[in-house]
């Protein structure tokens, strides 16, 4: 497959700069700019580089503002253009694999820069994208780090939880902290790019033949939130065996035992399967009793008992919604021992093996060359 690199603006061969090597980022940018100062337009390619792009030139006709086409732009215009697309094939061109997969999908050429040397600071991987077990506080008497940086840095993290449901809970907790981020935070956000180095070539598995019924996981982690004690719920929907469609998310007000916790979760993860019930509905697919498993039997006693009972009435009335649906039959509720709770990863940090065992179960797979073709083997059979 042609890649970003190949298809480079740039001339290739003799010309092409060097290749960027390991712990030499400083020398190769130099390198770089040396050999861009001799290119047409090279001052305004390294500006690009530096500044990022211009904002693409837009025109207004009758009042609606639109981007113009690039076959309409002037020769300045034009120029720029080129220029700001010169600024990331430069860069690219001289990544190794590994690296050129973190970073092709990225548009502006200064982030590019700092992406590059954050992946190159730290020589080995690991396997957990958080310390098992471990919590992230406001940390006030930490040292402050620029918020900007910090921010730019959980954005472009943000975009991969789309593709990758292992990272969603850690990219999350991170997040939780842009407002004041400290070196304690930021070596946080370190820590998932160097897991990332090593699983880079892993993503969501989807088989045409699986079963089209519609199924979802609820978990909670009580009080985890170290600062506010709210607790973080986690769910997951899947069609069949394949995932689609999950959430981290801390729960809005704090829970006062576990059980609470739970069923707030568990009334989320409802809402959401309801939205998705109604969505495949306009396809003409109709879903009932459509399960939905928790780990905790309280929390299922609470939603299939229609009196109000005292513990539970201080509980916010938007949450009771799910009484009703479990009445009618469109919600079963199971109980699963928390080791097949596969909503476990979205609620807590992790360690390694069991991390693996979820988002196997999940169908996360490596789709490296040798995998993809023993994949497609086991789906001829």
């Amino acid at each position: 497959m042609t890649t970003l690199a190949d298809k480079s603006l740039l001339s290739g061969g003799d010309n092409k700069p060097p290749m960027l090597e390991k712990h030499l980022y400083d020398s190769w940018k130099s390198r770089m700019e040396l050999y861009m100062l001799n290119r047409p337009h090279g001052r305004m390619v390294l500006a690009s580089v530096e500044k990022g792009p211009l904002v693409w030139p837009s025109i207004t006709v009758e009042g609606v503002t639109r981007l113009k086409e690039y076959t309409k732009l002037t020769l300045a215009e034009a120029i720029q253009a080129d220029c700001d697309i010169k600024a990331i094939n430069i860069i690219l061109q001289g990544l190794p694999t590994e690296i050129y997969a973190l970073v092709s999908q990225h548009r502006v050429a200064k982030d590019l820069w700092e992406m590059i040397k954050l992946l190159r600071q730290g020589t080995t991987s690991v396997d957990t994208p958080m310390v098992e077990k471990s919590k992230l506080d406001e940390d006030k008497e930490g040292k402050a780090v620029d918020p900007s940086h910090y921010r730019g840095m959980i954005g472009t993290l943000l975009y991969l939880t789309a593709s990758r449901p292992d990272l969603q809970f850690a990219i999350c907790m991170c997040a939780r902290y842009q407002a004041r981020p400290t070196k304690k935070h930021l070596n946080s956000v370190k820590r998932i790019f160097r897991y990332l180095k090593g699983i880079v070539h892993r993503g969501l598995w989807y088989l045409k033949d699986s079963s089209f019924s519609l199924t979802a996981f609820a978990d909670a982690d009580h009080a985890g939130c170290q600062d506010t004690r709210r607790s973080t719920s986690g769910s997951i929907q899947l069609l069949g065996d394949r995932l689609v469609s999950w959430s981290s998310k801390r729960q809005k007000s704090a829970a006062i035992s576990s059980t609470e916790a739970e069923y707030i979760a568990l009334s989320g993860c409802c809402a959401q399967v309801l939205w998705m019930r109604s969505q495949l509905t306009d396809y003409g697919f109709g879903f009932n009793k459509i399960p939905m498993y928790c780990d905790n039997k309280s929390a299922i006693a609470l939603c299939c008992n229609n009196v109000q009972h005292s513990r539970s009435k201080h509980i916010d009335i938007r949450f009771h919604f799910i009484k009703e649906h479990v009445e009618n039959g469109v919600i079963e509720l199971y109980f699963v021992n928390t080791e097949y709770q596969l909503a476990d990863i979205f609620t807590k940090a992790l360690g390694r093996e069991r991390i693996e065992f979820l988002i196997n179960k999940l169908g996360m797979r490596s789709f490296m060359p040798e995998t993809l073709k023993k994949l497609a083997d086991d789906v001829d059979e």
